[in-house]
């Protein structure tokens, strides 16, 4: 009962700046401003006030109340926490970009209409392909999930390492999908009260029997290369993939964990080569992330010899990073002392080249990919089995190849120049880490609901999206994402804070009460 005795209580104290407004009641002498006479109207202010204060997204809480919130900490994988925040707003510019339909095209393709808009350039329209950045998710999960088993490992910490395994495999699945069943609860209620497609017949029962059944298909990992059209929120899909490959993820580091590094390195390579030619394109990008993860804590021991500090890292924290479904560990700042050198030049030019040809994959069409420079050739060239499947259920999976590929290039790039790594740790970067999860799981919901109510008048105020020209699209475009990105990003943050990171609490408080201590 105490864990959700202070749920309760952090619902109505969110953040530090519930304690600026208590101390903003009281005199110096610590009585409050109002009369005791006045007692009942004073609980009621402050409860109202409290409230209003909770529901205010968490920036204009932090400018409100400057000197009682600290800046959060950073730790050597914070960028990879920003990374995915980057590619969560990305996913959700990409599903709002679903209106304005012209921009899904490549640059200089189906110009007979109109001119083509800047913003089909390559690089420019990475800003919504949202598809590439479902497999830079999965390469950052392999990353954070496989990093602490795998320091454990090096370090021939057995027993640490089993119970990490542990607890990791008992979290994981609370962690996934109990956020998810609460924000597709949202849309049960969004469509009884008629703000969402249709309700089922048979009323709130039968409502709530049909979700139940979605809710269990969601839940299935048996066939995750099946992109389901689940009912209640399609984009619960990659849960399924992220649940399964988290499983084969832990499996493959448990089989290796005794190995000699290079006979890991060199069996995580012959298993990524055989998922990918098994079409198991997520796995490959699991156990990249593991490769990457495991290159990252090589290169952080020599630099740490190299620069006579602490070769191996503090302890890191046993439980899963609240801001992100991944579960990223955080550990200490390490040293890593790095003379420029033009062997460092080098490498720095050679990291650099692959970000740009990752983000110039990243560009590619939803459609028409033929009449694409480059990407056509790609497509045309893509292996088996992808080749083969070409393009099902409004996906081209002759992209998926290419896609793993750019996904595989911009996380080791990222892990690579440190340059790249200041600009993913700054506070907008990493607020919308913090919020990725939440993003992810609520732009959704809020877009069947509020989204034609708030891009009809947009769309009305041009001709029809057929006969527009190319600035009356990007005002359509302008306007629609500020209109519907403010409401995303608010739900988004409400949800991390009253629903996701609860969430990571309960599933370490069920851990607690389900392990056995020892006698």
């Amino acid at each position: 009962m105490k864990f959700f005795k202070r749920s309760f209580t952090s619902f109505l104290h969110p953040s530090a700046a519930i304690e600026d407004l208590e101390s903003l009641l009281k005199t110096e002498d610590g009585e409050t401003q109002f009369s005791t006479k006045h007692g009942l109207l004073t609980t009621t202010s402050r409860s109202i006030k409290k409230v209003v204060l909770a529901l205010l997204p968490t920036p204009i809480q932090y400018c409100l109340t400057p000197h009682l919130n600290k800046p959060p900490q950073l730790y050597p994988t914070s960028y990879l926490d920003g990374l995915r925040g980057i590619a969560s707003f990305i996913v959700f510019v990409h599903h709002f970009t679903n209106w304005v339909k012209p921009y899904l095209a490549y640059y200089g393709v189906n110009t007979e209409k109109r001119p083509s808009s800047l913003v089909q350039l390559p690089f420019v329209r990475v800003i919504y392909s949202g598809r590439p950045m479902v497999h830079v998710f999965f390469v950052i999960s392999g990353f954070v999930l496989s990093r602490k088993p795998l320091r454990l490992a090096r370090a021939h910490r057995y027993d640490d390492l089993h119970k990490a395994l542990s607890s990791s495999v008992f979290r994981r699945g609370i962690r996934l999908y109990l956020p998810a069943v609460f924000s597709t609860f949202f849309v049960l209620l969004l469509i009884r009260a008629g703000w969402a497609r249709h309700p089922i017949e048979g009323g709130f029962l039968a409502q709530v029997g049909d979700w139940t059944s979605a809710m269990f298909d969601m839940t299935q990992p048996w066939q995750w290369e099946v992109i389901h059209n689940l009912r209640y929120d399609m984009h619960t899909w990659t849960l399924p993939v992220e649940m399964s490959m988290s499983m084969l993820l832990f499996v493959t580091v448990t089989g290796l964990s005794r190995c000699k590094v290079p006979i890991r390195l060199g069996m995580m390579i012959m298993l990524m080569l055989y998922c990918f030619q098994s079409g198991r394109w997520a796995a490959v990008e699991f156990l990249g992330g593991a490769f990457i993860a495991e290159v990252d804590l090589i290169q952080d021991e020599r630099a740490g010899k190299a620069g006579n500090v602490q070769s191996t890292s503090p302890e890191e924290r046993s439980d899963d990073s609240q801001l992100n479904p991944s579960g990223s560990t955080s550990i200490s700042p390490a040293v890593r002392a790095k003379p420029v050198t033009l062997t460092g030049v080098a490498w720095a030019v050679l990291w650099w080249s692959q970000l740009i040809i990752a983000l110039w994959i990243c560009g590619w069409p939803n459609h028409d990919v033929e009449r694409a420079p480059g990407l056509a050739w790609l497509a045309k060239n893509a292996p088996e089995p992808y080749f083969s499947l070409g393009e099902e259920h409004y996906i081209d999976w002759r992209a998926a190849p290419w896609y793993i590929l750019a996904s595989l290039q911009i996380v080791f790039a990222c892990q690579q120049l440190p340059p790249l790594q200041r600009f993913l740790n700054t506070g907008p970067i990493q607020y919308l880490a913090s919020i990725s999860f939440a993003l992810y799981l609520m732009h959704g919901p809020l877009f069947d609901s509020i989204g034609r109510k708030i891009m009809n008048p947009i769309l009305h105020s041009v001709t029809s999206m057929d006969e527009a020209g190319v600035w009356e699209l990007f005002y359509v475009w302008i306007a629609g994402l500020f209109a519907l990105g403010i409401p995303c990003l608010w739900g988004a943050d409400i949800f991390w804070r009253f629903i996701d990171r609860p969430c990571v609490d309960f599933a370490r408080w069920v851990e607690r009460k389900c392990i056995e201590k020892k006698r």
